[in-house]
């Protein structure tokens, strides 16, 4: 089950890794190679340590690991490094069509990967503390910015946005977005192995460290 709750960004931003792929690569004798894609879409993996870290750290990380049942709940993760997309085109408006996917194209040396964009940053979503997320989604239609509410709408778990009217033109008029972004992930251990470090302990100036703690992609229909 989804937790509709941002993981605490004073942790994620301790996070070390990124997107990851599985490929096969077969070598011979010879140490020719053949490689073998295993996924098309790429899956992000992430680990956060806690080093000599004063208590609050390790207080707000095992009371989310509490919450979400170590590795049996998913829960939306904020990446510091790749959490926008700027100016996104959606596709292209044909008098008819109203819903649109968000993505984020990457481009590089001609080609280009599109990760599907299914948990926009909402105010629909509360970070760890209870507080409503901003709303984030921004939408053009040509030249023309849409109001979310009256001339459009997102879904926070799909990441669709709702056009309240299909927009005609000729040629037809380019859809843009502007938006933040959350992971799905979840826990790969049930366990949290935590120690107090030696410090000012006598005065509650207690400082924790924490055996590193992997996060892991949940794909969609997974979470």
């Amino acid at each position: 089950m989804l937790f509709t709750c941002e993981f605490p960004r004073d942790l994620s931003f301790l996070a070390i890794g990124g997107g990851s792929f599985n490929t096969q690569v077969n070598e011979g004798f010879s140490g020719d190679e053949q490689r073998n894609r295993n996924w098309s879409l790429t899956r992000g993996e992430w680990t956060v340590a806690l080093s000599f870290k004063p208590q609050e750290y390790f207080d707000a990380l095992q009371s989310f690991a509490l919450v979400v049942g170590g590795q049996a709940d998913s829960f939306l993760f904020y990446d510091a490094k790749d959490h926008t997309g700027t100016a996104q085109l959606l596709g292209y408006g044909d008098g008819s069509t109203t819903v649109f996917q968000l993505i984020k194209t990457y481009t590089c040396g001609g080609r280009s990967y599109v990760r599907t964009i299914n948990h926009p940053i909402c105010s629909s979503v509360n970070d760890f503390q209870g507080n409503a997320l901003g709303d984030t989604v921004v939408i053009h239609v040509g030249d023309t910015l849409l109001h979310l509410g009256t001339d459009f709408t997102v879904d926070a778990s799909t990441g669709l946005v709702t056009l309240a009217t299909a927009p005609a033109g000729s040629p037809p008029y380019p859809i843009y977005a502007d938006f933040e972004f959350h992971f799905c992930v979840r826990f790969l251990a049930d366990v949290l192995k935590a120690q107090v470090e030696e410090s000012d302990v006598v005065d509650g100036d207690i400082l924790v460290s924490c055996d590193a703690i992997e996060i892991r992609e949940v794909k969609p229909g997974s979470e």
